[in-house]
């Protein structure tokens, strides 16, 4: 179980599925109020999270296999598409790097899907953005090319997004969701000035 008097639980970078009694237990967590952060990687192959999944899909969330490449150039950095430059979506999180002309700068992410009809009492919402030319290379770690290929998901995709769910008790449950663990990598956010450090 998740600690009563936990402010927020950060799960970051999981190696391997989290099963099904912790899957239950961080619902029981956020249906009484609780508060998650989940950073992850795209997967390796063989290595599935079909219960994270499952939990951030009743949040209005789901991954794209693969890796995220950018097709614009204004979205990518160091002169690989795979160094995404997302644009940063209005919202509470993200207004302070919005009004001050940050940049965030993520590398090898996950595409994240956010249902347009989200149940009732549940929003969803992105952060950061891909451009509308970006795709996710099914083959992962394993690409052999930046260009897109059969099989290939076109996006565009979030990159991160946060859900708030207004409980029946009046208080609210969030969880945001960002697709990469670079995101507090220290030599990316000083490329940034910091404003992946002061997203988080």
């Amino acid at each position: 179980t998740v600690p009563e008097d936990a402010d927020c639980l950060l799960i970051c970078g999981p190696s391997s599925d989290i099963s099904t009694q912790e899957k239950e237990a961080i619902l029981d967590y956020l249906n009484t109020g609780g508060d998650l952060i989940l950073l992850t990687n795209p997967t390796q192959d063989g290595k599935e999270r079909p219960n994270l999944e499952a939990l951030m899909e009743k949040y209005g969330m789901t991954s794209s296999p693969g890796i995220v490449v950018e097709g614009d150039t204004a979205h990518y950095a160091l002169g690989a598409p795979v160094y995404l430059l997302p644009e940063i979506q209005s919202h509470a999180i993200t207004s302070p790097l919005q009004e001050g002309g940050y940049y965030i700068l993520m590398a090898l992410a996950q595409g994240i899907t956010l249902e347009e009809s989200p149940r009732e009492g549940l929003t969803v919402s992105p952060l950061l953005t891909t451009s509308d030319q970006a795709y996710a290379k099914a083959a992962g770690y394993g690409m052999e090319t930046y260009s897109k290929e059969e099989g290939d998901e076109e996006g565009p995709f979030a990159l991160a997004a946060a859900a708030t769910e207004t409980l029946e008790n009046g208080g609210e449950s969030h969880v945001v969701w960002i697709a990469s663990t670079s995101l507090l990598d220290d030599q990316y956010n000083q490329q940034v000035s910091g404003a992946n450090q002061d997203l988080f």
